[in-house]
């Protein structure tokens, strides 16, 4: 027994010694989990030669799941060598220093959904739109440091998409030079553009379509994009870039204005200043309530008892009517605050017609017409009744200058009424036309109409709306639009020899001297898109090219009446002067 017991003794000592012996052994140093600021960013520097590319890094549904496939620079036998240190540094370097395109909203919402530590070290994004803005929303907010944002865009497809007939627009295909100030303004009700408007990143920018979502970046580039000095660029991109702190310091300010506190003149000879001794004064810029007003009375009636016991003279003068005086400081408080009215017409001439000019004057035709406001509608396309329009008062419409007076709307209305004007229906151009004065009808120089026609008897619609076009003494310029279903009627009267219904007012239009036009918004948009791209919808190149051919020929026989009656008055002409 003893031995036995001597040998464990001594393996158990023995063990003892080789722990003691490793805890005196130092563990290895790993550069990576060092905390000296010189040290990592040293390797920070040879890290970025690494895992920093050139050119951006493209994500695609691929690398959203769980199961994804590792992004380039990713490689799962490098990765099983790093250590936590390394991984850490790593992942800091390879996501906030490169560029990373989306080449869908989804997949960004995705990706940043599953991936969240990467996302929030994100700073350089791209993003093709391909469906509502509310993905690309919740992607943003996940990703806390972002610098800058690219956005992909169709800006012309967002406005086809709102142009809806119950809205009281055209539902056709435009291109870029088709969308009017007043159409490219429809973005702002894009489902999710108002969440989009309230997020806040450094530096945005909205390019075409080239983070992946098409193929060719050429054709992206030509066929899309956003519209140049559009409404993305000049409102919704300087919205985004506004800092947080800025905005909540505006509405704030907006929530709550001080006014500044001024001390009203008292004249020498005021009632109220006895021995011109400092007395309690309203303050200004107040509203009066009634307890303000009694506690006023009594600093009013305190001050007048303390002047009588420093002035012994003031005692036996009559005491004046604190109300009365009470209500004149009020009096001069008010006015000593209320803004002066600017006089407009106190200006020059000269200043006031180009003032009339920016306010009423923009580029491209105006549709006329008594819907509210597009800025007062909320962004979203099934919302309830209830929910459609923002709170508050709707802003009101810049013709509202003229109901200012009489010779503002005499001067103003010359401005306005030289717009080019533009009718999605006839109805809007015969309501326009009968609630206009005579007088306002002369400054009329260019209208474009879309062509709607309903034969009555034998009666077509649309002479009855040629004929009031016609009646415009000053009119220069008549362009009549086409829709689809007025193609059809053209090639089919066309095949059957006969005269387009609404041809011959035209042709009359023409001898009195006016410049018409007829066009197909959707033809030229057609022949736009395949002249950017030549495998765009190749199977309605012939359709097309039909349709193009009779716009041609009703051109064609319209301007050839002027011709014929140039050509038959020169004629006469030269023979009265044989004669």
């Amino acid at each position: 027994m003893g031995p036995h017991k001597a040998t464990v003794k001594g393996s158990s000592s023995g063990a003892a010694a080789k722990k003691k012996a490793k805890s005196k052994v130092k563990k290895k140093t790993n550069f990576f989990d060092l905390r000296d600021g010189a040290v990592k960013a040293c390797w920070e520097n040879i890290l970025g030669h690494v895992l920093i590319l050139k050119k951006p890094i493209l994500v695609d549904e691929s690398h959203w799941r769980y199961d994804r496939k590792p992004l380039p620079h990713e490689t799962p036998s490098a990765a099983k060598e790093w250590t936590p240190g390394m991984s850490e540094l790593g992942s800091k370097v390879y996501f906030s220093e490169n560029t990373f395109y989306f080449n869908s909203n989804s997949t960004f919402d995705r990706w940043t959904a599953v991936n969240r530590t990467s996302g929030k070290l994100l700073r350089k994004v791209g993003v093709d739109i391909t469906s509502a803005l509310t993905s690309l929303v919740d992607g943003i907010q996940r990703c806390s440091g972002l610098q800058e944002l690219r956005i992909g865009v169709n800006e012309v497809q967002f406005v086809e998409t709102m142009c809806q007939p119950e809205h009281g627009f055209r539902h056709d295909r435009k291109r870029p030079k088709d969308i009017t100030p007043q159409l490219n303004l429809l973005v702002l009700r894009t489902n999710g553009m108002d969440k989009l408007r309230e997020t806040h990143v450094p530096k945005v920018k909205f390019t075409p379509l080239v983070h992946g979502s098409i193929t060719d970046i050429t054709i992206a580039k030509r066929t899309t994009g956003p519209i140049r000095h559009g409404t993305l660029e000049k409102v919704v991109a300087k919205e985004m870039m506004i800092p947080k702190e800025v905005v909540t310091s505006t509405y704030e300010t907006n929530a709550v204005i001080p006014i500044p506190k001024r001390k009203p003149a008292v004249d020498s000879d005021d009632e109220y200043n006895p021995g011109k001794r400092s007395a309690k004064r309203a303050r200004v810029g107040t509203r009066s309530t009634p307890a303000r007003a009694a506690k006023s009375r009594i600093s009013a009636i305190g001050a007048l008892a303390i002047a009588a016991e420093l002035d012994p003279q003031a005692e036996s003068e009559p005491e004046p009517d604190v109300e009365a005086v009470q209500e004149a400081t009020e009096k001069a408080s008010t006015l000593a605050t209320t803004p002066q009215a600017f006089q407009i017409l106190n200006l020059p001439a000269e200043l006031r017609n180009q003032i009339y000019r920016h306010i009423l004057v923009i580029d491209g035709p105006v549709n006329p017409s008594k819907r509210i406001p597009t800025t007062h509608h909320r962004a979203g396309t099934n919302l309830p009744e209830k929910a459609l329009y923002r709170s508050g008062t709707a802003p009101s419409s810049c013709l509202a200058l003229l109901q200012t007076n009489k010779q503002v709307s005499k001067e103003a209305s010359v401005f306005f009424y030289q717009n080019a004007f533009v009718f999605y229906y006839p109805n809007q151009m015969m309501m326009f036309l009968q609630t206009i004065s005579e007088d306002r009808k002369q400054y009329i120089e260019q209208i474009t109409l879309w062509y709607h026609n309903l034969r009555q008897g034998d009666t077509d619609s649309i002479d009855v709306y040629l004929s009031a076009v016609g009646s415009l003494k000053k009119l220069r310029i008549f362009e009549l639009m086409l829709d689809d279903g007025a193609m059809y009627h053209l090639e089919r009267y066309r095949r059957a020899g006969t005269s387009f219904a609404g041809e011959s007012s035209l042709k009359e239009m023409v001898k009195g001297g006016l410049d018409v036009r007829v066009r197909s918004q959707n033809v030229d948009t057609y022949f736009w898109k395949r002249k950017r791209n030549p495998a765009h919808d190749a199977s309605s190149l012939m359709r097309f090219r039909a349709s193009r051919g009779a716009i041609r020929n009703l051109q064609s026989r319209i301007r050839s009446i002027s011709t014929t009656d140039e050509v038959e008055s020169s004629r006469e002409s030269s023979d009265s002067s044989e004669q």
